[in-house]
């Protein structure tokens, strides 16, 4: 087969390659896929390592993030089957979508998140009018989502095979870009684990329809502390996170045996990054090639660093998910300084409050108001730290004034409950909390 033979020349979008998916009705499109493929000027050179680095540029995509290529495609197969309600699981970028393509294709749209949701991921969802449902548990609510499917929903998860078709144009752009050849490592971040393995099944249908020679070495990045696919590849790691990105800290990967598959059958490896490293990137792919990413994305740049010099010499695309503009705590981070000295921080900014903080401020509001009951809720949402540390913050909340006593329970040690001041509510309702 050529390569012409799978180009649709009509289309501009992912659909060009309709060739390769399996849909006979037209499309729902807003003009996702075909974003651009850049080559690192000077990346490189900052990282530390000779490799080549490409950055497939998945921000340019209608609602900021490579999910629209999955939804798009799945709701193509949607509407095809009649459906008019979709149901789905999100924790930011997947809502976003889904809530934008089912406004588009005028059906309704039931979205579960959980109570920690990126606000500027919240802000792009509801815009959209979608019914949104907040829950504390996301193993129930996927399986919320499993139920409404027998009743006329059509269920929108990491592991639809429609989903991951869409995805997979990713692999096919990427070969496309290098002129039908293929790049020696792809690198991905992982959260359930479905996108590695859709550009990894993209480049084995081109290798066996004789289009490109060989498969890249798949490379899967996962938040350190919160890595089960990468665990599953490089050993049990029993270190805690010392940041939080939800979308590559994914407790129970959908897709878990499929993204360890590609991994291994294409002799590729994963990669445990540090949320201080990620931020570090977020910035260096935006000073030194002008592209500005969220964090999940920015943790395939932070891989190539960790992996020191395993890859001088190669070809390496880095797949950026997602845009910065969706993380307003990571943009204020980056910009704090620069604003204080011209002057632009608002008062809530005035005090200095960092991520762990920030939950424990969400955590009181959310009604969690004592120590232990802050302290549990803080590792449900993927925040380990040990309980004494959690009744330093609230003692150093106080003295900012951003907490005070609610008041005392029990007699002996009694229990402290707190609640949040209004300079505390003005500071959660600012930097991101509800």
């Amino acid at each position: 087969m050529s390569p012409e033979a799978l180009i649709d020349p009509s289309m501009r979008s992912m659909w060009r390659f309709r060739a390769v998916l399996p849909f006979g009705k037209a499309p729902l499109t807003m003009g996702e896929g075909g974003t651009p493929m850049h080559k690192a000027r000077r990346l490189d050179r900052h990282l530390g390592v000779k490799a080549k680095i490409y950055l497939k540029n998945e921000t340019m995509n209608p609602t900021g993030s490579f999910l629209d290529r999955g939804v798009s495609a799945a709701l193509t197969h949607a509407l095809s089957e009649g459906y008019e309600r979709v149901a789905l699981v999100s924790t930011g970028n997947l809502g976003a979508s889904a809530a934008a393509y089912s406004a588009r294709a005028g059906i309704k749209a039931l979205i579960f998140i959980p109570s920690s949701v990126d606000m500027g991921k919240l802000y792009q969802t509801l815009v959209f009018g979608p019914d949104v449902r907040v829950v504390d548990d996301l193993e129930s609510a996927y399986a919320e989502v499993e139920r409404l499917a027998g009743e006329g929903y059509y269920p929108l998860l990491p592991n639809n095979p429609y989903f991951l078709e869409g995805v997979k144009t990713i692999g096919y752009e990427i070969a496309e870009a290098m002129g039908w050849r293929s790049p020696d490592a792809v690198v991905v971040p992982m959260g359930h684990g479905g996108t590695i393995f859709a550009v990894w099944k993209a480049f084995v249908e081109l290798e066996e329809a004789g289009i490109i020679d060989g498969v890249p070495r798949m490379i899967g990045v996962q938040l350190r502390g919160a890595s089960p696919i990468a665990d599953r590849i490089l050993g049990q790691d029993n270190a805690r996170p010392n940041g939080v990105i939800s979308d590559i800290a994914v407790r129970n990967p959908l897709n878990r045996d499929l993204a360890v598959m590609a991994i291994r059958r294409s002799g590729g490896t994963a990669v445990r990054v540090d949320y201080e490293s990620v931020i570090r990137a977020v910035r260096a792919v935006a000073e030194l090639e002008g592209i500005y990413v969220e964090a999940a994305a920015a943790s395939t740049v932070a891989a190539l660093s960790a992996m020191g010099g395993e890859l001088d010499g190669c070809r390496v695309v880095c797949v950026l998910t997602g845009m910065g503009l969706k993380d307003p705590v990571v943009s204020r981070e980056l910009t704090r300084a620069a604003r204080y000295r011209l002057g632009l921080l608002e008062e809530p900014e005035a005090v200095y409050v960092g991520r762990t903080k920030l939950r424990i401020l969400r955590a009181i509001a959310e009604g969690h108001d004592y120590g232990y009951a802050i302290w549990r809720r803080l590792g449900e949402v993927g925040v380990r730290i040990r309980l004494p540390t959690v009744y330093q913050h609230l003692s150093e909340l106080a003295r900012m004034g951003l907490i005070r006593e609610a008041g005392r329970e029990g007699l002996g040690r009694p229990t402290v409950r707190y609640m949040l001041t209004d300079k505390g509510r003005r500071m959660l309702e600012y930097l991101g909390g509800r």
